[in-house]
């Protein structure tokens, strides 16, 4: 629960990827993970993302990872571009992935409704532009 290491992180100008959330002490560096850092992480200015640690902790909880960004004031844009943008941007690889644009890579899942409500569901998932379930 040390803030100044995000400001130093920030300072600096190293990005973070942040995570796994929502999980038990499996690893050394996961002793002190608690959702309160996200507080910290936010506050800092620092460049981040979000990653989920697959197959260990699986990449569809990235989704319910994202509400504790929400319950830090985050939109549901911005959570969303956690695991999207913000990650290609870190990489290096935001020519290619991270947003739906023209001659880019486009991976994304279209729902019913909210993506952030239990009762949606998908109802197509496209990967690098072909789809890949629902109906055309």
């Amino acid at each position: 629960h040390n803030a100044g290491v995000f400001e130093e992180l920030r300072e600096r100008d190293i990005p973070v990827i942040y995570g796994p959330l929502d999980t038990l002490a499996y690893k050394v560096e996961l002793k002190h993970e608690h959702w309160r850092n996200i507080e910290h992480l936010i506050a800092s200015g620092v460049r981040f993302g979000l990653m989920t640690d697959h197959p260990v902790i699986l990449q569809r909880l990235l989704l319910l990872t994202l509400r504790w960004f929400l319950r830090a004031g985050l939109s549901k844009q911005q959570a969303l571009e956690i695991i999207t943008r913000s990650n290609a941007e870190i990489l290096g690889i935001d020519d290619i992935l991270g947003t739906l644009e023209e001659k880019k890579w486009a991976s994304f899942v279209c729902w019913n409704g909210d993506p952030f409500s239990l009762e949606s569901y998908p109802v197509a998932v496209y990967a690098e532009g072909q789809q890949v379930y629902g109906e055309a």
